[in-house]
């Protein structure tokens, strides 16, 4: 027997899925700044007074979306050992790439116009931080933290942007994307780090 309680969270369940869903469409027609609560609630087919007992803006439903899709993100990575897998980026592309294609509100979103600005901003930061933390429980002290600084930024702000730009076109495959984003790292950030790192493992 479905209870009073079980009853509303169900509803409440598919007006917050129909409101994202309303959101995912009008943020591949526009700027997230240019979206009104009237357009949005017309889309979802609610009432004004619906979406205000879930959210207080739309900047409020859109902030809730990309903290899931950035948590569901930063936990697909802090499971793929970004540190251990280093020489095989694919292993992490591929993962992280798996787990927003399953998840057909993450890959709608991936699609939108404001997905570049999340990833370039937001998910590059998340990201980061994770790196410098690894590479500097893992380089030694040797490393400078000017280089440890200098190696993440470059690292993840390059893999994200090869990354949401494939996602666009995917004009060859994640493997081969991995590969030329790794010769690139090799060079770069394996580069400025490689020498004291090899000399600790």
């Amino acid at each position: 027997m479905t209870t009073a309680g079980q009853t509303m969270d169900k509803r409440m369940l598919r007006t917050r899925e129909a409101i994202r869903c309303a959101l995912l469409l009008l943020l591949n027609q526009k700027d997230a700044s240019q979206i009104k609560v009237s357009e949005l609630t017309e889309k979802a087919e609610i009432s004004r007074k619906t979406f205000y007992l879930h959210y207080a803006s739309v900047d409020e439903a859109l902030q809730e979306l990309e903290n899931e899709i950035e948590g569901w993100v930063m936990t697909q990575l802090a499971q793929s050992d970004i540190w251990g897998n280093r020489h095989d980026l694919y292993s992490i592309l591929s993962r992280v790439d798996l787990a927003l294609r399953e998840h057909e509100t993450y890959s709608c979103y991936m699609e939108s116009r404001r997905s570049r600005y999340f990833m370039m901003f937001r998910l590059k930061n998340a990201i980061a931080k994770m790196v410098k933390e690894q590479i500097r429980e893992n380089a030694g002290t040797g490393a400078e933290e000017d280089d440890v600084e200098a190696a993440a930024e470059f690292a993840v702000s390059g893999i994200l942007s090869m990354y949401y730009d494939w996602l666009k076109a995917q004009r060859i495959t994640l493997r081969q994307l991995a590969d030329k984003a790794q010769r690139l790292l090799n060079g770069g950030m394996l580069g400025l780090l490689g020498k004291k790192t090899e000399e600790k493992e």
